[in-house]
């Protein structure tokens, strides 16, 4: 009984109209044929008013129903492909786990990244800089940067790592550009 709804009240519109211009038709020749043509032709425009008005109401509900429907479906099918992109993404992301760990064991020959106590606690996960800048006399050595292929960047000579072109300090590194 309360399936397809919408379909349901989409008929009946159809219905109910027909239903309104035929009694309302009756009703405005039994008033011609009685002689009252003014109040004839009032309920006849009544009556098109009436049944226009109960057509688009039921109609509109009909289609408010069948797009609440179509939500819904649509609803159901985005919860199922964010299902599966996050399923996806936590495997994803296990992997990186385990290549990060992975890297940490050739880095650190076999075994666990060494503890550190103090300041550098946070930065246990990462391995040291391979590449330390150049220093003269206890000081950062000054060098000059590469330009990239493209000249949109500079290239540090030291960690070889590419930046903005505006920076004066390697990010990576720290060595001071000339």
């Amino acid at each position: 009984m309360f399936n397809n709804v919408h379909e349901k009240l989409k008929v009946l519109a159809g219905v109910t109209f027909g239903i309104f211009i035929v009694l309302f038709g009756i009703l405005t020749v039994f008033l011609f044929i009685s002689g009252e043509v003014f109040r004839a032709l009032i309920y006849l425009a009544v009556g098109v008013v009436s049944a226009l008005s109960n057509v688009y109401m039921l109609y509109g509900l009909g289609q408010a129903l069948e797009n609440t429907e179509h939500m819904k479906y649509s609803e159901l099918q985005t919860a199922a492909k964010l299902s599966e992109i996050s399923a996806k993404l936590s495997k994803q992301s296990s992997d990186i786990a385990e290549n990060q760990e992975a890297v940490r064991r050739i880095l650190y020959g076999g075994g666990a990244a060494p503890a550190e106590n103090g300041e550098n606690a946070a930065k246990k996960d990462f391995p040291p800089a391979q590449n330390q800048p150049p220093r003269v006399n206890g000081e950062l050595a000054r060098v000059h940067p590469d330009l990239s292929p493209d000249g949109s960047a500079i290239c540090c000579p030291v960690c070889k790592k590419y930046q903005r072109p505006d920076r004066t300090v390697c990010w990576n590194c720290g060595a001071e550009f000339i």
